[in-house]
């Protein structure tokens, strides 16, 4: 089945036609590749919609949004990397379209502008990455942008290990992950904003991750009333893909809970009354 939601250039990958609609947010070109494992895990009992990322930020939450208004339920939301802050940002304005979320390695780093000392050195870091990045972007030298960016998630040193169709296929996606970095740092919303969320919250912090994604998720989790915080030993930002098989059924756990919650949820009257 293939379901087409215009203003995101939808893809629905699962076979379900009556399952309760799940929405993920990736942060990749080709969003959706690595959560085909998720529909076995899953089976026939959702209907998982992964969109292209092809906007910046603030166009994507409201896209979102927009698309979201067309069902007539609330949607599970799974956001991973900056889909994760996306998915954060769509919930705190529309709680009424979110019947649960699962934030997995959040890139929500505006958040560390407010925090603590240790916080505010960790954000100055990805400040001066992301202009780094945007310089040489402008410089039209988009393989030293990536270098950049790869090394900051992957360790120092990956992007001479990897591949040349690999980096010539990373550096073809140089610009977007810029504006990717740079709306990290700059979103709207703030920590105490969380504590307005009301629906079940999975926070899954991948323990080999860069120490920013790692702070900003324990922040969030700390903060939205009843979240569960959920730490994957050996596991890096892209657990999705390289560690379904414990990403998974957590995720499937959670999304059964959730259905089974009797906690109120918002109206969409009452919401926006």
């Amino acid at each position: 089945m293939l379901t087409i939601w215009p203003d995101l250039n939808k893809h629905c990958l699962s076979e379900a036609i009556f399952g309760p609609p799940v929405l993920v947010l990736d942060d990749n070109a080709n969003a959706g590749g690595q959560w085909h494992g998720l529909l076995n895990c899953l089976a026939s009992r959702y209907r998982l919609h992964t969109p292209y990322w092809d906007a910046g930020a603030g166009q994507m939450v409201q896209r979102a949004i927009a698309s979201l208004e067309r069902n007539d339920a609330p949607m599970h939301v799974i956001g991973c990397m900056h889909g994760a802050a996306i998915a954060m940002e769509v919930a705190l304005l529309r709680p009424d379209l979110v019947r649960s979320l699962i934030l997995i390695n959040g890139a929500a780093f505006h958040l560390l502008r407010d925090g603590d000392p240790n916080d505010l050195t960790l954000f100055d870091e990805l400040a001066a990455l992301s202009k780094r990045i945007d310089d040489a972007v402008a410089a039209a030298d988009s393989a030293a942008a990536m270098r950049a960016y790869v090394d900051f998630w992957h360790g120092q040193g990956t992007w001479e290990e990897s591949s040349e169709p690999l980096t010539q296929d990373l550096a073809a996606q140089a610009a977007r992950m810029a504006s990717n970095l740079a709306d990290s740092l700059a979103r709207p919303w703030v920590l105490p904003d969380c504590a307005r969320l009301a629906c079940p919250t999975l926070a899954v912090m991948a323990l080999e991750s860069p120490v920013a994604t790692m702070r900003v998720t324990e922040m969030i989790a700390e903060v939205i009333p009843d979240a569960r915080l959920i730490m994957v030993p050996d596991a890096g930002h892209l657990a999705p893909l390289a560690d379904p098989h414990i990403l998974f059924p957590v995720i499937a756990a959670h999304l059964k809970a959730a259905n089974q919650s009797g906690r109120v949820f918002l109206t969409r009257q009452t919401a926006q009354a």
